[in-house]
């Protein structure tokens, strides 16, 4: 009975290439001697043998045997010309040795290689098709789905092969439209290319489109969008790749596919960090993340276990949460220690035992109150979550011998109108105070933008009233944000904690502003509605310590460039007239203030430690 496995595909395989190197050979012996190798079939024996020798062990170097025959591309026809170029190297070599001239002429295996390059290549690349064939003429009950790929660049290419190599997923690729103009007219894998996006809409009721996916990971998001609201009008679904690292190897992960997202509409291109150098920065080291669970947590935590630390520590006081992101690493098994900790970070008796029996060398402390809103009556809790305890973390670590310290911000505390930006203003300033007393621990600050898809965030509320039908709230119809992704957040924390040399502040270059309203508007549309009709827009007035638009620096920090083009350093103009024992007792003292239920008087007093502040007293 035959049953079809590796072992099975590893014999069949080796029939095949062993008959495409005999046929290979015999032909070239043929055309060297004209059609009359008679005398030379001895030569043709031991070439033969060489040949096999040589070239099926450097096969299986390569991988041919190993990968799947479907599948099939260039990287693997790269990979048989490199065996059949040192198999025949090793053929020119015997006959340079022999000095019975029984090995095969020069000329013959100079043929030879060619064709014996042309016939393995051939030989796998009908395998291919005809399994292909097969494949698409299997019978089905379901219609194919009919749709097009916007993006006739090298993702957009490698997107067609994928889509042509797997008939079973009963979708057919109609047709490919790029806004280069030079491309129209001409095919990808036998895909025309109909043109741009005025010839999408001419053509997508002529070809009845059910769907289009995004090809255009490096598109300006303008174009992007363009293109996103020209199928909205046409009804016809838009799906995207979300970056040009999922095409591995020629090939596209179909899972990575995904529905087009605020993310994808961004008014600038993603901002790329250096994970290579990062990864060399907190390799082999102890690392303790606090607010693990959290997003930007929970997402330095993975981005760090990626880089092969010796031991991650994950502290939070949300024990669900701490829950989900240990299991998750834990079963992605990158072979590193993890101790998973729920903790209070303001547990100075409880760290300390963590610290001592953990000994962690760098320390991300992502935990904080970040609801600007929750936090504006809350002054006491913000002040002593934020600020107070961030010193004293950073107090314990220095104690602790712990090397690197980076604490992560918020552009909400540049010239503060609200309690939680004022709070991590006085993080910023109480840390630079410990740096400056003590010098043994580089201590950093990185400010955030508004970070999409984070707990609390606009975009998730926008959905959630969306799927509720409405209305979206808008605070104000000019209110603007500085917007960065998960991944640009904790890639500039990675980076930034690399750069920093003590004491310094990083902020990341977020491009333009974007306006909270028609980021609305865009996310309405997504979801396939109208804005304004379908689904309606209120504005309900700036809340409490709410700023129409927030900043970069304030007027006593100056801008220095860094070694990345995307990332700068914020330097004080003067120093800090703080003492740290005065500033700590003047910072206790607001918090009992405020702890008593004057929360109008406390804000007057963060003023002067935090001149800049303009408390909302209402």
């Amino acid at each position: 009975m035959f049953v079809w496995n590796k072992a099975t595909r590893v014999f069949l395989l080796c029939l095949l290439y062993g008959a495409a190197l005999a046929v290979s050979l015999y032909v070239a012996f043929q055309l060297r001697f004209d059609f009359y190798p008679a005398p030379y079939m001895d030569r043709y024996k031991l070439g033969l043998g060489i040949s096999l020798g040589l070239t099926l062990p450097l096969l299986w170097m390569f991988g041919q045997f190993r990968s799947l025959l479907s599948y099939f591309g260039l990287p693997d026809a790269q990979k048989i010309v490199f065996a059949t170029s040192l198999a025949n190297a090793g053929l020119l070599a015997a006959n340079y040795l022999n000095p019975g001239l029984l090995t095969p002429p020069r000329g013959v295996v100079v043929i030879n290689f060619v064709f014996v390059t042309i016939g393995l290549i051939g030989a796998r690349l009908s395998i291919r098709i005809l399994r292909e064939r097969f494949q698409e003429k299997a019978p089905s009950g379901r219609p194919k789905k009919r749709l097009a790929v916007y993006g006739a660049g090298s993702a957009g290419a490698a997107l067609v092969e994928e889509l042509m190599a797997r008939p079973n997923l009963r979708m057919q690729v109609c047709a490919i439209f790029d806004d280069d103009k030079r491309k129209a007219q001409t095919r990808i894998h036998g895909v025309p290319i109909l043109g741009d996006l005025a010839n999408l809409r001419k053509g997508a009721a002529e070809l009845n489109l059910e769907e289009v996916i995004l090809a255009m990971p490096t598109a300006d998001p303008t174009r992007t969008r363009a293109v996103v609201a020209q199928c909205r009008r046409l009804n016809i679904p838009v799906r995207t790749i979300p970056t040009l690292h999922h095409v591995v190897n020629g090939h596209l992960h179909l899972d990575r596919i995904k529905p087009v997202e605020f993310e994808d509409l961004l008014c600038r291109e993603s901002v790329e960090m250096e994970t290579p150098r990062s990864s060399g920065w907190i390799a082999g080291r102890r690392v303790l993340v606090t607010g693990a669970g959290g997003t930007i947590g929970c997402e330095l935590a993975r981005q760090v276990w990626a880089c092969h630390p010796k031991s991650i520590i994950l502290v939070d006081r949300s024990e669900p949460a701490l829950f989900e992101i240990e299991q998750e690493l834990r079963e992605d098994g990158a072979g590193s220690e993890m101790q998973a900790i729920v903790a209070d970070v303001g547990d100075t008796h409880r760290l300390d035992t963590i610290f001592a029996q953990q000994k962690p060398d760098l320390i991300f402390h992502a935990a904080a109150h970040k609801h600007v809103p929750l936090m504006e009556q809350q002054v006491a809790e913000a002040l002593t979550n934020n600020s107070l305890k961030t010193i004293a973390l950073a107090k314990l670590a220095t104690a602790h011998g712990v090397k690197d310290f980076v604490m992560i911000s918020t552009d909400k505390a540049i010239n503060p109108t609200n309690v939680m930006g004022v709070s991590k203003r006085l993080a910023e300033i109480g840390l630079q105070g410990l740096y400056k007393k003590s010098s043994q621990m580089t201590i950093t600050s990185v400010r955030f933008g508004n970070v999409l898809g984070s707990s609390g965030s606009v975009i998730p509320t926008f959905r959630r009233q969306i799927a509720a039908g409405g209305p979206v709230t808008v605070t104000h119809p000019e209110v603007t944000r500085y917007f960065m992704s998960v991944a640009e957040a904790v890639g500039l924390v990675l980076t930034a904690g690399r750069l920093g040399k003590g004491g310094d502040i990083f902020v990341l270059d977020m491009g333009e502003p974007v306006k909270i309203e028609e980021m609305a508007r865009q996310l309405i549309e997504l979801s396939g509605f109208e804005p304004g009709r379908e689904i309606e827009i209120r504005y309900t007035g700036l809340r409490p310590g709410e700023k129409l638009y927030e900043e970069l620096s304030h007027n006593d920090e100056v801008t220095e460039k860094t070694e990345h083009p995307k990332i700068w350093k914020l330097k004080l103009k003067s120093s800090s007239q703080h003492e740290e024992s005065d500033f700590k007792r003047s910072l206790d003292s607001i918090v009992e203030e405020a702890a008593k239920g004057n929360i109008s008087q406390a804000k007057q007093r963060i003023k002067n430690l935090v001149p800049e502040y303009q408390p909302w007293l209402g």
